[in-house]
């Protein structure tokens, strides 16, 4: 006879609450991201979630993220009124993504020492 953990129904509830927690998390991430493409667009900015000469992504999300409709964001170019507290969100919200690759002075931020 094997000895089989036992789990009573707090616990359950417990784990599904974490889970739903962390779930309902990520789905913010999604859509402040979505937002955030959107402001960019509306701002006249561009994005491109493909890749070199539009065959796949250079970067990949987390499958979970995928499903609640994230997608990968290779090349972000920020619009000209775009602020360096807005450029600052934006490199937040997308590690993944090169900012304004074509012209390296509009956007660089340099960390300040001290």
């Amino acid at each position: 006879m094997g000895l089989r953990p036992r789990y009573t129904l707090r616990t359950l509830f417990v784990a599904i609450t974490l889970f739903g927690a962390w779930l309902g998390w990520q789905s913010h991430l999604v859509k402040q991201r979505k937002d955030r493409l959107q402001w960019i667009t509306d701002h006249g900015g561009k994005w491109s979630a493909n890749g070199p000469n539009n065959i796949a992504p250079m970067t990949d999300l987390p499958w979970y993220r995928t499903l609640l409709g994230d997608q990968a964001v290779d090349v972000i170019w920020l619009p000209d009124e775009c602020t360096r507290e807005e450029a600052e969100k934006v490199e937040e919200e997308f590690p993944e993504s090169q900012i304004n690759p074509d012209n390296p002075f509009l956007y660089s931020i340099v960390p300040v020492v001290g």
